[in-house]
């Protein structure tokens, strides 16, 4: 042994020095660096070394590494013009150093060679440049200073061994005296103008005046010789002929059809009343009133208060006040509709604006601020009377405002203070009309907007003089009769929401009930023709079977007669319940029988793998069928697919209920499961149709209490039921609960699916259902989020069958008091279900907010809190129950668990629904379906895992398994947006093809 250790020692010394000594003759050049060798007898070598492993003598060579790669560099200043006004100038250089004259540049410059010399020269060049050019020449030949400047810097650069890849004027700004003056001459070159054109338009309209009277005359005497020769009957015949083509041509039309004289046609009628309204809710199903703050920005601003107390209805309409000016504050009223499908039409209000100066009446089409339509009346604007139209750019100015606006002042020939007046915009690709009081005003063709948006009212001011010239002195009110507006939806199914006034119109706002029976358009058995001047209205009747009428209310119609979107609050409470309800029953179907398994085991003399298998096929078939389910309720309709399944669900259950041995028992499970299973995939699918993107958290969060309280919640029943009733109960109970909900579902549950393309009769299940769904199977984000679900599911699985054995073995517990101890995991499931809603919600708005866009990835931030909650959970449930601590502690491990499992389905399950928005329920049957096969597979292994190694150490290696499932999480947050534009685009392919 001694000889041994000698030897060792004998050489230990000798490799360690030439390990060493090997290492420090070697070093590595990275991509984009150049390494210079400084030898300490020859000095600095003149050719630098390339990228790789390379060697040098030690001590007596260094390597020195620069990086070569392009690096950006900005040189500011401020200097004088040719005409001395004071310009500062940004300059942004990109710059590398010239490798083959590395060495001369660390022998002269050094490593930081950059912040020696660019800095320098940049100055120096921009002030000699700048110098040469007047500050309105730097202005209108920016580009020719600008490649003065590159050139001049160029040269210079090359003296220093640099290479400058590319030049640019970033920033340029001017003195406050250049800039006034320059605003100054605008102005006055614009009343220039105006001026002359005023004296032109007198001249033309004069003119005009002129020949329009000539031609009246010949055409009045013209019109009077034919009538009085061949008098007017061939005209009536003509216009009864006329009539009745149009009617036939529109005969398949349900809807109200507007034709207006310019030969556009426009499905959508929205007609509103104010004088007959007797109020607007905060949370009207057609109108969003908007309360909030603008805060001050600049010299002259106010903070803008927009409040909900400033509209009142009365006997005249909807006045919309301005408060006086109170501590630099001032408080504005605006009002938008809730629905934001408008795209093209012609847009009316009848609005009397007010006569007290400083604010601005305006009525226009929104989508964001550089995407708007405004007819907007200033009232400090008098002498004449003025409107403005306007067409907001769709581009941004640095400080995030739009860039200045198309826009046209109008003379008005009135006091539009003292009568209402009807102020409107014909909307149509590339071309918006403006119209006064029916009489053509303007047009423009730049920058007119081609994407849906909403319409607004509003009446506000500000601190500038130069636009509003507010605030108001007094109280100002501006006051709108009517608002009639024809109009085209981006949805290609617009909602006909007349059929629930027995009308086939698609008038939107008139069916509230603050609105009088005379503003409804009645429906006739025959096509009815309305005229206005040169605008033509038809409607036509619209007839259902008694047959039919039976088949709608039992399964609904395929797609949704109205937007779903647009459901009273109360009625999507309900149809939520209802949807939760029918999860809860499948879920609850999964675990309800688990207290009553020690009995089954000996009334059908069934060994543990036997029981394990009836448990496994359950959450098998559970996973499959909703892809079923899912891919039918996309083309068939929500409603027919939750019926049918429930259905299926009662016969299963009773079968279950008869069963003589575990054969059949497995059997009726498996069946069981299938019709169960459509809750949770449907369910997303209805809270996808009705709810906005906005408020679907704290929806799913109450939805998501089904799947989630059914398998505890489950076992607490089932633990009475069999310990009173037997066994066979259990499955009874489900029976029963699945009958009162098939009626509750034909009674309140409506349609809810919309579709882009209807087309009833051929809806089978070819690619339009099943192409989709097996496309998710390859999208990244759904498979990662199932890839997540799946392990924290499992997870679950493997604890559910524990509770019952380690309450019954350690604490000598009944059937029922586990049930109970299920109850305490179903109440923390039950409150992080809810919670986790709302903080999802809050979550997507606060970054959507702060980010000033919003996807649906940023929901994926609430989860993240799951990750520490759900181990934590673990840690305390596993070495409690290791070491005999009193019942309390578990239990308080259970109820942590339970807030983590449901933040992170919660939060997941909203994100795949947002990401999949037209196929929201397959996105979600894939997640179950995949998440429940693996599951089924983990079960068989529960018992013999706690068995082999205990709870302690079992659920110590899933709470890091669970730790380990947050990087699932972490690459959807880095690249699951750029995963889901792109399969977007694969999907539009995938539907043209269906096409």
């Amino acid at each position: 042994m001694s000889a041994v250790l000698g030897t060792v020692a004998k050489w230990a010394i000798p490799v360690g020095l030439a390990v060493g000594g090997a290492q420090a003759a070697m070093y590595d050049v990275q991509g984009g660096y150049r390494a210079v060798i400084f030898d300490r007898i020859q000095g600095v070598k003149p050719v630098a070394v390339g990228e790789g492993t390379h060697f040098l003598v030690p001590w007596l060579q260094r390597a020195v590494l620069f990086d070569v790669r392009t690096r950006p560099r900005n040189i500011s200043t401020t200097t004088g013009s040719k005409d001395m006004q004071m310009v500062s100038l940004t300059l942004r250089v990109l710059h590398r150093p010239e490798i083959k004259n590395l060495s001369s540049i660390y022998q002269n410059l050094g490593l930081d060679y950059d912040e020696r010399v660019l800095p320098s020269i940049g100055n120096e060049v921009l002030k000699s440049i700048v110098a040469q050019f007047d500050a309105s020449e730097l202005i209108t030949q920016r580009e020719v200073v600008s490649a003065k400047i590159r050139e001049e810097l160029y040269k210079r650069a090359r003296d220093f061994n640099l290479a400058l890849e590319d030049v640019s004027i970033t920033h340029m700004t001017f003195g406050r005296e250049f800039t006034n003056a320059v605003e100054q001459k605008q102005i006055a070159q614009q009343e220039a103008e105006r001026a002359k054109f005023i004296v032109e338009r007198a001249e033309q309209e004069k003119q005009a005046a002129i020949i329009r009277a000539e031609g009246d005359s010949e055409a009045a005497e013209m019109i009077s010789t034919a009538l009085a020769n061949a008098g007017d009957g061939f005209i009536a015949f003509r216009r009864i002929e006329a009539s009745k083509e149009i009617a036939q041509t529109l005969s398949k039309a349900s809807n109200v059809t507007y034709l207006p004289s310019n030969g556009n046609v426009w499905s959508n009628v929205w007609y509103a009343d104010y004088s007959k309204y007797k109020s607007i809710a905060h949370n009207d199903q057609y109108y969003q009133i908007m309360d909030y703050t603008l805060h001050a920005k600049g010299k002259n601003s106010l903070e803008r208060i927009f409040s909900a107390k400033n509209i009142k209805l009365s006997a005249q309409g909807m006045s919309l006040t301005v408060k006086k000016n109170t501590d630099n504050k001032y408080t504005s009223a605006s009002i938008g509709t809730r629905r934001s499908d408008f795209l093209y039409g012609t847009f009316r209000a009848r609005i009397k604006t007010s006569e007290i100066p400083g604010t601005v009446a305006a009525f226009y089409y929104y989508r964001n601020v550089t995407s708007e339509i405004d007819v907007e009346t200033l009232s400090r604007l008098r002498n004449p009377w003025q409107t403005y139209f306007a067409i907001q750019p769709q581009i941004y100015n640095q400080d995030g405002s739009a860039s200045p606006l198309t826009h046209t002042k109008h003379d008005l020939t009135f006091d539009p203070t003292q009568e209402y007046h009807e102020y409107r915009f014909d909307w149509t690709p590339g071309l918006v009309k403006f119209f006064v009081d029916g009489l053509h005003a303007g047009d423009m063709t730049t920058n007119v907007p081609n994407t849906p948006g909403r319409i607004m009212i509003n009446h506000w001011t500000d601190g500038n003089p130069n636009f509003s010239g507010g605030p108001p002195d007094k109280d100002s009110d501006m006051i709108i009769s009517h608002l009639n507006m024809f109009f085209n939806s981006s949805e290609s199914l617009s909602p006909p929401s007349c059929q629930r006034m027995k009308t086939p119109c698609s008038v939107q706002d008139i069916m509230s009930n603050n609105l009088l029976p005379d503003m409804i358009i009645q429906n006739t058995s025959e096509s009815s023709i309305e005229e206005d001047k040169n605008d033509v209205y038809i409607s036509l009747s619209h007839h259902n079977t008694v047959k039919q009428k039976l088949k709608n209310y039992l399964f609904g119609n395929i797609y949704a007669e109205d937007d779903p979107r647009t459901l009273p609050n109360w009625r999507k409470i309900i149809i939520i319940f209802i949807a939760a309800l029918s999860s809860i029953s499948g879920s609850m179907g999964s675990m309800i029988y688990m207290p009553g398994l020690p009995v089954i085991a000996k009334d059908l003399q069934a060994s543990d793998a036997a029981l394990n298998g009836t448990i496994s096929v359950y959450i098998v078939f559970s996973g499959i069928a909703p892809l079923f389910w899912a891919s039918m309720s996309d083309v068939h309709g929500r409603k027919s697919m939750f019926i049918t399944s429930t259905l299926v669900n009662i016969v299963a259950s009773i079968l279950c209920g008869f069963s003589k041995n575990i054969a059949m028992l497995t059997v009726f499970r498996s069946l069981q499961a299938c019709g169960a299973s459509s809750g949770q995939s449907l369910g997303a699918g209805v809270i996808a149709d009705i709810i906005q993107v906005s408020e679907r958290g704290k929806s799913y969060g109450f939805f998501s209490m089904g799947p989630l309280v059914g398998p505890v919640v489950g076992p607490t029943i089932g633990g009475f039921l069999c310990q009173y009733l037997g066994w066979q109960s259990s499955f009874y109970f489900l029976a029963i609960l699945n009958a009162v909900l098939i009626l509750l579902m034909i009674a309140f549950m409506p349609e809810t699916l919309r579709k882009k393309k209807i087309d009833s009769k051929e809806c089978k299940i070819t690619s339009q259902a099943l192409m989709p769904l097996l496309c998710m199977f390859f999208d990244p984000n759904v498979m990662l989020i199932t890839l997540c679900n799946t392990v924290i599911y499992t997870c679950l699985y493997f604890l559910n069958p524990t509770i019952t054995e380690t309450f019954e073995d350690l604490y000598k517990y009944s059937a029922s008091q586990v049930g109970l101890c299920y109850l305490v995991f179903g109440i923390g499931l039950m409150i992080g279900s809810v919670l986790s809603g709302y903080f999802t919600d809050y979550v997507y708005k606060a970054l959507g907010v702060k980010r000033k866009v919003f996807y649906p990835e940023m929901r994926l931030m609430a989860s993240l809190p799951a990750f520490l909650l759900i181990p934590a959970g673990y840690l305390i449930y596993a070495w409690t129950t290791q070491y005999h601590v009193p019942v309390y502690a578990p239990l308080i491990g259970l109820f942590v668990y339970a807030i983590g499992q449901s933040c992170a389905f919660t939060s997941t399950s909203v994100y795949l629904v947002d990401s999949q928005p037209d196929r929201s329920a397959s996105a979600v049957a894939i997640n179950n379906c995949v998440r429940s096969v693996v599951t089924a597979i983990g079960t068989i292994f529960s018992s013999q895992s706690v068995k082999a190694v205990g709870t302690g150490v079992l659920f110590s290696i899933l709470a890091g398994i669970n730790i380990a499932n947050l990087v699932t999480i972490l690459i959807i947050l880095n690249y699951g947006k750029k995963w889901r534009e792109r399969m977007e685009k694969k999907k539009e392919v995938i539907d043209e093809e269906d096409q």
